[in-house]
């Protein structure tokens, strides 16, 4: 798609002119979106009183750079985000993106559903496995979890951990 950071320009306009939103969806698979389009989007988020994101950059140019801004925006959210997607499929976000943004998520008090997509990551490791293992064991409103992690580069014992937690949330895993 022909979709770039323009669109993410846009996107931060509309969301600032609009200050009351409190639900965001926004699907920007297969584009040319890179981390300076996010950077965009990112500094916008802050601004608005979100309960629920949906962030979806599958197949997108996004690095760990763009992980960290993300990260940055969402710790502002902590006193209102309840319910956050987020879809990172087949980038370039390694163990550096997602440990800051796993730190980002331990500061969010009020979560209470996390969907995490990072299908075809290979530069994710068992480091990142442990993290999102810290991150379900700690967190205490957190009640629907969902990890998508076929095709990363954890190792199998890792993820069996991981899909074996035993734990009152309610844990999907894929």
């Amino acid at each position: 798609s022909k979709v770039g950071n323009n669109v993410c320009a846009v996107l931060a306009q509309i969301l600032l002119a609009h200050p009351t939103v409190s639900i965001l969806q926004i699907y920007m698979n297969r584009t040319q979106i890179t981390d300076s389009g996010l950077c965009y989007l990112a500094s916008a988020l802050p601004s608005v009183p979100l309960e629920q994101v949906a962030l979806s950059l599958g197949n997108t140019q996004i690095t760990d750079r763009g992980a960290i801004i993300l990260s940055k925006a969402l710790r502002q959210l902590a006193p209102i985000l309840s319910d956050l997607t987020l879809i990172f499929d087949s980038t370039e976000v390694s163990d550096v993106g997602v440990g800051t943004l796993i730190n980002a998520l331990l500061s969010l008090h009020r979560l209470t559903r996390l969907h995490l997509y990072l299908f075809k990551c290979a530069q994710i490791t068992d480091l990142s496995a442990k993290g999102l293992i810290e991150l379900v064991k700690s967190s205490k409103l957190l009640n629907d979890v969902f990890f998508y992690l076929k095709s990363t580069g954890m190792t199998q014992s890792m993820i069996d951990q991981i899909s074996q937690l035993k734990t009152p949330k309610h844990l999907k895993f894929s």
